[in-house]
């Protein structure tokens, strides 16, 4: 890519996540990491009604849109003995930022890819699982999606760090209204597989 696309070629610096499938952060086992097919949809609205509070979580409706107009948006992770242990899904957007209309809508041939849930089963959270799902979900789309130039999300402001160590950057409070708590809006830039974000670089001195 370009030399201000913010991405860089894998093995200029350490990689901050861990690949899909490596164990890491404590985290045991393998990951599966497949698409969801129709027959998920309920196991996913149980394990989103348990990781959202009732004005945050995605009904099972809209669920199943996201399944059906943008699989390739959408992974999910099993354990060795198939139980879902988490899933991340997103729909893609022309618009350059998250508005409440870019995050209703699915553009095929968008620009953007929003984030909408990044969720991982109650008992197997704190184990690094959320990290791996994450970077695996990153690579996945890098791989497979043509035209997206980057990746959007919403966050409360106890989870931006997790996602700077993912290698998001934090653009400011959201003006997106979601429940009762304030949101802030992180993005990264969607490099091909291979390649990561670029370190930020410290400003030349005067």
């Amino acid at each position: 890519m370009s030399d201000d696309s913010g991405c860089r070629r894998a093995g200029a610096t350490p990689s901050a996540a861990a690949g899909s499938g490596v164990p890491a952060d404590g985290a045991t086992g393998p990951l599966r990491l497949r698409r969801p097919r129709p027959e998920d949809l309920e196991a996913l609205a149980a394990l989103e009604a348990r990781s959202y509070p009732p004005d945050e979580a995605a009904p099972r409706e809209v669920l199943a849109d996201r399944i059906a107009r943008a699989p390739a948006c959408f992974l999910l992770a099993e354990g060795e003995d198939g139980a879902l242990l988490g899933f991340v899904c997103g729909t893609r957007s022309a618009a350059p930022t998250l508005t409440h209309a870019s995050m209703r809508e699915h553009d095929p041939a968008g620009a953007s890819l929003c984030i909408h849930s990044v969720v991982v089963d109650p008992a197997h959270r704190r184990r690094g699982l959320g990290r791996r799902l994450v970077a695996a979900y990153l690579e996945r789309v890098g791989r497979d999606l043509s035209g997206v130039e980057r990746v959007l999300l919403i966050c409360k402001q106890h989870l931006v760090g997790f996602y700077e160590q993912n290698g998001f950057r934090l653009v400011g409070p959201s003006s997106v209204v979601h429940g009762r708590d304030p949101w802030f809006e992180m993005r990264r830039p969607l490099c091909p597989a291979g390649e990561g974000p670029r370190p930020p670089t410290a400003p030349r001195q005067a």
